[in-house]
Order: C-alpha cells, then sequence, then structure tokens
C-alpha cells in the first residue's frame, strides 16, 4: 500500500426500526365449557420488517396480565407459534366473553411491541359433539390388509347439528383417513407390523357452523381416542446371518461332532419368526449323509468319519423355514473342509484357557482380519482351547498359560491354508496383534509364541491310552505263547530221536544187503566174528543185531505227522 493511504472498515450495526404487527386486530375463538388443559382455541401472528435473521426481526408472543387479568389466568399464549391454549381445565358457564390481550415483541434493541385482543366465547354444551364412546377399541387389523379397508366407525351426536369428524393427532404418516360424515375410519396406507404395531388416533367431532368458522372447539366430549392393533402376518422370508459359512471338521473328528452353527432371522414375530433348518446335501459315495443338522438350532454336525480324507471339502446348502418348518424359507450355502494337524498352527499365550474361551469371538475375528488381509474372504476356525502343552513330547501342560489350536480355510480353494503361510500370515504382524489382543487378555496378556502342533506327542498319547482290554488282551496273547513253548520243544526233540534211529535202520540194511546170499542173517555174523578170534564180540554182535531188525525200529511207533 503507498505511504500516506489506509484501509477503513466501517461496520453498520442494525437499528430495531420496525415494530411487530400483527395480521388482524382482533381474533376470535370458541371454547367449550368444560375444555381441558392445553386445548387450542386459535392462533394470533405478528411480523416484523427488520431483516431477516437478526434479532429485531424474531418475534415472540405472551400475555398482557394487567389487562383482563382473570382472562391471564385461564388462557396462555405460546410463546413461539402464538397458539392460544387454555392454560387449566375450564369450568366456565357457557356463553360467557372473554377477552385476552396478546404481546407480541422483538429481540431488537430497544425492545419494540404491538399488541392485539382475542375475545373467545364459551359454547353452549347442546352445540357441542358428544361421541358415544370415550374410548374405542376395535379389532386388531391384519398388515396385509388392502387400501380402503374399514377399520372402525366412530358417532357423536349434537343438538340440531350437522357433524364432522377429523383426525386430530396419531395420524401423521398419513395411514388411516375418515370419512368426515359418516366417522368411517379406514386404511389409507399399508400397515407394517415390523414398523409400527399399534397405533393411537385422536378424533374430533366438531358442528357443520364451528367448522365453516375456521375455529374448532376442542373439549372432553367431542374427542375420543382410537386404539388400533396391527396383527401379524408372515410376509417376511427368512434372512441368513450371511451368504456362505465356511468351516472345518477334523479328520479324526467323532459321528455327530459339532462343525458350524448357521442362523437365520425374521422380521415376523411369534411362530412367524420361529425357524426350522434342513440341509440339502449333494449324493456322497457310499450312500453316506456326510452331515445333520438339529433342526431347530441350527447347529451342523457329523454324520460320518473322516479318515485320511485331508484336503477334501464339502459344499452344501441350509434351507431355513419360518413357522416352524410350514412357512417361507431361504437359504445360504454352506463349505465345510476336512483337515488335520499338518494344517493348524498352536498361538500360546500366557493367560489361563478360561480367559481365551470368554473373549473366543473377539480374538479370532482380530486375526481372521490379519489373515484376510492376505487372502480376502479367509475364515479362522478354532479347533481347540486348552492349557500350554511342554516338556518331552509336550506331555506337561500348564493352565496359568493357554494354547489355542486354529486353521484357515481358503474360501478360493475351498482347502486349509497351509500351515507354513498361516504361520508367516501371524508370526509376521505378532506385535500388531498383541496390541488389539491387550484389551481381551487383560493386563499384561500377550502372545507368546506361534508354534506347529507335535504330532508325534499326539500320537504317543493315543498309545498311552490304551485301554484295559486291549491291555488283557496282550497279556493273553503273552501268555499262550509261553504255553506253546515247551510243546514245540518236545516235537523238536521227538523229532530229533526219530531222525537218529531212521539213520541206524538205513546203516543196518546196508550191512545186510552186504553178506552172500542163501545164508541166514545169523550166520554171516557168527562167521564174520569167528574169522575175528573173539567170541565176546561175536555174542554181543548177535544181541545187538536182533535189537536193530526188530519192527518196531524199522517204522516210528507214532507217525510223524501226527505229531504236527
Amino acid at each position: 500500500m503507498p505511504p500516506g493511504l489506509a484501509t477503513v472498515t466501517v461496520r453498520i450495526k442494525d437499528m430495531n426500526d420496525y415494530s411487530p404487527v400483527f395480521s388482524k386486530t382482533l381474533y376470535r375463538g370458541m371454547v367449550a365449557p368444560d375444555a381441558i388443559k392445553g386445548t387450542v382455541i386459535t392462533m394470533v401472528e405478528a411480523e416484523d420488517q427488520d431483516p431477516p435473521g437478526t434479532p429485531a426481526s424474531h418475534v415472540r408472543y405472551k400475555v398482557d396480565v394487567v389487562q383482563f387479568p382473570y382472562s391471564a389466568s385461564i388462557f396462555d399464549v405460546e410463546e413461539e407459534s402464538g397458539r392460544v391454549i387454555t392454560r387449566v381445565n375450564l369450568n366456565e358457564e357457557p356463553s360467557t366473553l372473554f377477552k385476552l390481550v396478546v404481546i407480541a415483541y422483538d429481540d431488537g434493541d430497544p425492545v419494540k411491541f404491538n399488541t392485539t385482543t382475542v375475545e373467545i366465547s364459551v359454547l353452549q354444551p347442546s352445540v357441542i359433539p358428544r361421541f358415544t364412546q370415550d374410548e374405542y377399541r376395535p379389532p386388531p387389523v391384519r398388515e396385509g390388509a388392502p387400501k380402503g379397508t374399514q377399520v372402525v366407525v366412530v358417532t357423536a351426536a349434537a343438538l340440531n347439528q350437522t357433524i364432522v369428524y377429523s383426525i386430530v393427532s396419531g395420524n401423521e404418516d398419513g395411514v388411516f383417513a375418515i370419512n368426515n360424515r359418516t366417522g368411517v375410519i379406514s386404511i389409507q396406507k399399508s400397515l407394517d407390523y415390523e414398523t409400527a404395531r399399534k397405533y393411537l388416533l385422536r378424533v374430533q367431532a366438531d358442528s357443520l357452523i364451528v367448522v365453516r368458522s375456521n375455529l374448532p372447539v376442542p373439549s372432553k366430549s367431542n374427542t375420543a381416542k382410537i386404539f388400533i392393533e396391527v396383527q401379524d402376518e408372515n410376509d417376511h422370508a427368512p434372512i441368513f446371518t450371511k451368504k456362505i459359512y465356511i468351516g472345518g471338521v477334523s479328520e479324526d473328528a467323532r459321528m455327530f461332532s459339532s462343525v458350524i452353527k448357521v442362523k437365520a432371522h425374521d422380521k415376523d414375530t411369534g411362530n412367524y419368526s420361529a425357524m426350522q433348518y434342513r440341509l440339502i446335501i449333494p449324493p456322497i459315495k457310499d450312500g453316506k449323509e456326510g452331515f445333520v443338522i438339529e433342526p431347530y438350532t441350527g447347529l451342523i454336525k457329523t454324520a460320518m468319519l473322516f479318515k485320511n480324507m485331508r484336503r477334501s471339502y464339502f459344499k452344501f446348502q441350509a434351507i431355513a423355514t419360518d413357522n416352524y418348518g410350514k412357512g417361507l424359507s431361504n437359504k445360504s450355502d454352506v463349505l465345510v473342509s476336512v483337515v488335520n494337524q499338518l494344517d493348524m498352527q498352536v498361538i500360546v499365550s500366557n493367560v489361563p484357557p478360561t480367559l481365551v474361551e470368554q473373549s473366543k469371538d473377539q480374538l479370532i475375528g482380530i486375526l481372521e482380519r490379519y489373515v484376510q488381509d492376505q487372502i480376502p474372504g479367509a475364515k479362522v476356525v478354532v479347533e481347540s482351547i486348552g492349557a500350554r502343552r511342554y516338556g518331552d513330547g509336550y506331555s506337561e501342560e500348564d493352565y496359568s498359560k493357554s494354547d489355542l489350536m486354529i486353521y484357515a480355510i481358503d474360501p478360493q480353494t475351498n482347502r486349509a491354508i497351509m500351515r507354513n503361510e498361516l504361520f508367516k500370515f501371524l508370526d509376521g504382524k505378532l506385535l500388531d496383534i498383541n496390541k488389539e489382543f491387550q484389551p481381551y487378555l487383560g493386563q499384561g496378556g500377550r502372545i507368546l509364541e506361534i508354534r506347529t502342533p507335535d504330532v508325534v506327542a499326539n500320537v504317543k498319547k493315543q498309545a498311552q491310552a490304551v485301554g484295559y482290554t486291549e491291555g488283557a488282551l496282550l497279556a493273553l496273547a503273552v501268555i499262550i505263547i509261553l504255553c506253546c513253548m515247551p510243546a514245540i520243544l518236545i516235537v523238536m526233540v521227538s523229532y530229533k530221536q526219530f531222525k537218529e534211529r531212521q539213520a541206524e535202520c538205513a546203516k543196518t540194511a546196508r550191512i545186510q544187503m552186504a553178506l552172500p546170499a542163501g545164508k541166514s542173517a545169523s550166520i554171516p555174523a557168527n562167521n564174520l566174528y569167528e574169522e575175528l578170534g573173539d567170541s565176546t564180540i561175536r555174542g554181543y554182535a548177535q544181541q545187538e543185531q536182533q535189537q536193530l531188525l526188530r519192527p518196531s525200529l524199522l517204522r516210528p511207533e507214532v507217525p510223524f505227522s501226527s505229531l504236527f
């Protein structure tokens, strides 16, 4: 800015130039002699020509209590709206005329105001219609009723008056309509039990003269309450909480083990919201059902064994039908993948298993989010929650810490995510996971490590769990073997003796065949030993020969085959 120049800002302050001006110098109203507190009689209105939005243009109302103080004690005016109302329950004489001065003032500086007069006439009871009932309670209306369906007929009467009916409250959405001459209330818009289960309408009956004067006269007698209840219909089908339910089952799961629970909701009430579930499963080999579902809880259980079926999966549908299976239905897909410990990881934390069980859903939700960062839509499943296992073969347990065994299902492949991948997804974010686990594990609670399950330890545990029946059978087998060993030894010794005797017989036969023909068997022996010059040997030889040539030695007394 050049030297010698300056910027001057001048703020112009608005002055309160105008006073509020009423649209009429005199307002008229009528009231019943027994009108209740808060009954609207008429409405006054004033405008201020000061700039809109300024305090000087804001008009408010009040009663002048100096002029006509009695009128000011039984009538009032609402400060913002200008509606003239009864301050108390009236008990005035018919045909009485009251005057009330109302002041309209603004918030300008200085405050400017203006006044008007309201004349209020108390009507004769005979010209005020009276309903036959103070309250009407028609039968419930079904929510599917078409437009124009009659709900109730209200009736009022007055001496020598034509009655005009109107709904003055409770029908803000225009659901109902009333015939102003007959008093028939009917449905104008569709009813929805789930949106509004009941309505409270307030209807008013006025004489035609009052209506034409545009001065309605509410009173105790010319207003009535209508209580309308909506009857629920089965117009909403069940809706499952998920489009697809993903779960897993272990290879060693027993029959009727729990797998996953499906859940459907219904906007209807009563029996129309009571579910019955069933499954539609494609044929499985050997006619096996595979899975069953509890009809009223939605809990899916195994119906077969899955041994050696790892990496297999099953896809089927769950059906929910309301009204205990007799109403409307909807369906959702179910995926169950077969896994074993080769697909699992163990999350070890320094808090008891009970604490992990209490916050299981929240903890799994956190883990699932980190897995889904890598594989969208992946589902983390809990296999087991137990005490921390440690030591040789993980045979010892520490109940002050816990093991949470989990696996994850990939919805793209329908199979479990590889164990090593699952480890990388979680172990790489261990610090972040621990931060999110903190509110659920408590002060100092955290994950200690993520490790793979010890399959060998599991097998060892199964071996240690051999029952009494198996042990008894094993002991019986050992006893049988020990009892059979002596018999086997006897057979072996007998067989050896038989072979020795058979060899001796064969030797004797060869000697006999070597002797000259035509001589008895005893002569060659005698001559033989005589030539040797030993009579003693000769006698022994004769005895031995007779012993060897006995028939009992040429064949066994017991057949060899009978020994076996």
